[in-house]
């Protein structure tokens, strides 16, 4: 054979093995195993990439060999708003600010499809959303620092909870429920009891009486007086305890004056909610009304949006706003759990 040929013919053999390498590598190219590739060898051999192939989607699916799969599925990925809405929220710094929300509604915007895959896998518990980090690539269940009227809120002051703990606003409060894993509610707005200063009277400090009166027996014998003037001398100040829900009355009626609670479940006591949302919205500075009256309206007529019902799940919402102009609201007791 001609010496030319042959060296044309074997350049031609190195070419196709380069492009065939090639092709492999775009094959695989943004395809990778979620597992160690031992992990994801047992559960091939285990008949899971058929069996259970979804799932192994988006676990192993270079070593299933579900790229193609992979691929399809991506293109799938599409925003839930139009596009106009989506990249006004975008400019707006929105795909940062409020991943978990961007996630659901302008994944393909926000560059956020991939986030949305692995938020599927890690399913969050109640009360906590889904999070990549932006450094390890990692989701991870996190609890909302967001909170629906958190300027209202704030200005509210401070709440005595359920559990007896008093804390900074109703936001904190929601805040302490999902990392906690509590459902407590507003008690009333205030100070609990056992977080107030607790101290001997002004005429017991001077006078020195209660350290004479602890001797004579008084703080066991005469508790009720002895919590008046010498509450720190004789220990009696107030525990840390749970309280009763406001929405519910000390005398066993329901929340709304209604009915009496025959059991625990209080089944026959009407839903705890808002009778007039968009009022209570407008009015929600009452909820910690100076004048009597108007508290009582909100606690009667408003008791969800002023925190004193109790729900299953505690509902931490965001509020912002389109390029039209529309409010866009999402409100959280779970983020992307089946």
């Amino acid at each position: 054979m001609n010496p030319y040929i042959y060296f044309l013919l074997f350049n031609i053999i190195l070419l196709d093995g380069v492009f065939a390498n090639n092709k492999d590598q775009n094959k695989y190219n943004g395809c990778n195993d979620v597992l160690e590739w031992k992990d994801c060898k047992f559960y091939k051999s285990i008949g899971y990439c058929v069996q259970r192939a979804e799932k192994l989607l988006e676990l192993c699916p270079r070593t299933c060999n579900l790229c193609d799969s992979l691929k399809v599925k991506e293109n799938t990925c599409s925003d839930k708003d139009g596009p106009i809405d989506c990249n006004y929220l975008k400019n707006q710094g929105a795909c940062f600010t409020h991943e978990a929300l961007m996630i659901e509604r302008c994944s393909k915007t926000c560059s956020l499809c991939d986030a949305k895959s692995k938020c599927d896998i890690l399913k969050c518990p109640k009360n906590k959303v889904c999070v990549v980090d932006k450094t390890t690539n990692e989701a991870k269940c996190e609890c909302p620092t967001f909170c629906l009227y958190k300027n209202e809120y704030k200005k509210l002051g401070v709440v005595c909870a359920t559990n007896g703990i008093t804390y900074k606003d109703y936001c904190d409060l929601l805040y302490s429920n999902c990392q906690d894993e509590h459902n407590a509610t507003v008690a009333f707005y205030g100070t609990c009891p056992a977080d107030e200063p607790c101290e001997d009277s002004e005429q017991e400090k001077k006078s020195g009486f209660c350290d004479t009166w602890k001797n004579m027996g008084l703080c066991e014998n005469d508790k009720n007086t002895m919590k008046t003037y010498c509450s720190r001398t004789c220990k009696l100040c107030p525990e840390k305890k749970a309280l009763s829900p406001q929405h519910i009355s000390f005398d066993g009626q329901c929340w709304d004056k209604t009915a009496k609670s025959l059991s625990s479940s209080n089944k026959e006591c009407n839903v705890c909610k808002d009778r007039f949302p968009e009022l209570c919205v407008k009015f929600i500075q009452d909820c910690n009304s100076s004048f009597k009256n108007a508290q009582r309206f909100m606690k009667i007529n408003c008791p969800a949006i002023c925190g004193y019902c109790l729900s299953d799940h505690t509902k931490i919402g965001i509020k912002i706003f389109s390029h039209s102009g529309k409010k866009l609201t999402k409100t959280y007791s779970k983020l992307l759990n089946t």
